[in-house]
């Protein structure tokens, strides 16, 4: 049976993982199962780490601020629509409680001219 091939890893968690299914083991060939499961615990865990730290910065810069506004904008750049930083959320924040032009401009990505 050939192993499937895995692109190119962009950070540890991949690595490890691609390092995994190279050594087999596992049902059909694949990585042994709990050694993923027990990866995917680990890099889950050092994610909410960094997670929890970054939204509390930002939950800090936005005070009295609805919470779920400051959320949908670190899930904003999470999702690569937006750069991570405070400025940017404090904007949406204020865009989401008061939709207003000035915090509009400030929020959308410049477009090319």
């Amino acid at each position: 049976m050939s192993k499937m091939a895995l692109s190119k890893p962009v950070n540890p968690t991949q690595e490890e993982f691609k390092r995994l299914c190279e050594l087999g083991g596992g049902t059909s060939g694949g990585p042994v199962h709990h050694k993923v499961l027990e990866l995917l615990r680990a890099s889950g865990k050092r994610l909410n780490a960094v997670a929890y730290r970054e939204t509390a910065e930002h939950l800090k810069a936005c005070p009295g601020a609805n919470p779920w506004h400051v959320c949908f904008s670190v899930g904003l750049c999470w999702g690569h629509l937006a750069k991570f930083e405070v400025e940017f959320t404090v904007t949406v924040v204020g865009l989401l409680a008061d939709w207003n032009e000035t915090d509009l401009k400030t929020a959308r990505p410049s477009l090319p001219t």
